[in-house]
């Protein structure tokens, strides 16, 4: 009939196989469990913010991954907090804003460095408003000036929101002493307080600014990114990183990586076309627990590089009582840039 005849299996030969296939089985596994346990582990503080968005990104991409990192995203509500968290090796990586709370750290000895932007006020990016309490609007309350003796909500003294007020104040021919300043302690009750009418304005970051006039609890006046250009919110690292530069540059170039998509996806004049825009605006709902449609995000930088206003910031602090005047004089220390530098001449452009 021409078909070969049925041959029984050579009971060695089989016995052969299998054993061969348990073999290469088993040193795949030993291989993966290698590749697992070789993966550094970074705890990164941050907070869930829409300026965090290249670290969603990064963790959701796979760009840790693939520097062979696993990255554990510790999320707080708190800037001072991340900084605190930083110096007692909680955290091995900050992001978060720039604050009195992170100068003092610095001052009281951590080993600590800015490394890269998280974030910054640049004109046309809408990112940081000026809200007032609706009934406080529609009494006048429709300029910095016209709040003078207001009540102003803040997180903490020595925050971002201080810092920012006082220059926007100093701009317009007036000081901190001409407001009522409440220390909220937290983004949330700062929400809560405004839309009360507990106080009558404050600023909020996007898209929690919009989200507030979207329940017609108040009105945006002003910009502060319009107004003032300003390195907000930074990456920093602890000893560990510091003094292992090698991971230091791993974790570098998994960020790099994550602000050029970014960059791309949410900030760039076609970014409404890019393939990737999706994924980035589900990495940043997934994280911070928000719709995110692609307005109001902050400006990062391409590649990660800092705006380096901290001398100004740091003599601002100092001059308002917040931080020691020795900062004026040790600011330049706080900063190391040459990991980003590196990570960028690693991947190219």
């Amino acid at each position: 009939s021409g078909e070969t005849p049925f041959q029984p299996a050579d009971p060695v030969a089989t016995m052969n196989s299998i054993a061969r296939r348990c073999l290469l089985l088993a040193a795949c596994g030993l291989l993966w469990t290698l590749s697992a346990a070789a993966a550094d582990k970074v705890v990164v503080g941050a907070l869930p913010l829409n300026s965090s968005a290249p670290l969603f990104i990064a963790a959701e991409e796979g760009y840790f991954a693939q520097e062979g990192l696993d990255v554990d995203l510790k999320l707080s509500n708190s800037a001072s907090a991340i900084a605190v968290g930083v110096a007692a090796g909680d955290y091995q990586v900050g992001a978060t804003g720039v604050t009195a709370s992170l100068y003092n750290i610095f001052l009281g000895g951590a080993e600590l460095k800015i490394v890269a932007d998280k974030g910054r006020l640049t004109k046309g990016h809408h990112f940081q408003s000026i809200v007032v309490n609706k009934a406080v609007h529609d009494a006048g309350g429709t300029s910095l000036k016209a709040l003078k003796g207001k009540s102003f909500g803040m997180t903490t003294y020595g925050s971002t929101f201080h810092y920012i007020l006082g220059n926007l104040a100093q701009r317009d021919g007036m000081s901190l002493a001409d407001f009522d300043l409440k220390a909220l302690r937290g983004v949330g009750n700062m929400i809560s307080a405004i839309s009360s009418g507990q106080v009558a304005f404050g600023i909020f970051p996007e898209p929690l600014g919009s989200t507030i006039v979207s329940k017609n609890a108040g009105v945006i006046i002003g910009w502060v990114d319009d107004a003032m250009p300003y390195q907000i919110a930074v990456i920093f690292y602890g000893p560990e990183l510091l003094k292992n530069r090698a991971l230091g540059v791993r974790f570098m170039k998994a960020y790099v990586r994550a602000t050029r998509r970014y960059f791309e996806a949410l900030l760039a004049p076609d970014a409404e076309r890019s393939p990737h825009r999706k994924a980035a605006l589900d990495a940043i709902s997934k994280w911070t627990k928000r719709p995110a449609d692609g307005r109001g995000m902050i400006y990062i930088d391409r590649n990660g590089a800092l705006l380096n206003d901290f001398q100004q910031q740091a003599n601002w602090y100092a001059d308002n009582g917040f931080v020691a005047a020795a900062i004026k004089d040790q600011v330049k220390d706080l900063v190391d840039t040459s990991f980003q530098a590196e990570a960028v001449k690693e991947l190219g452009n």
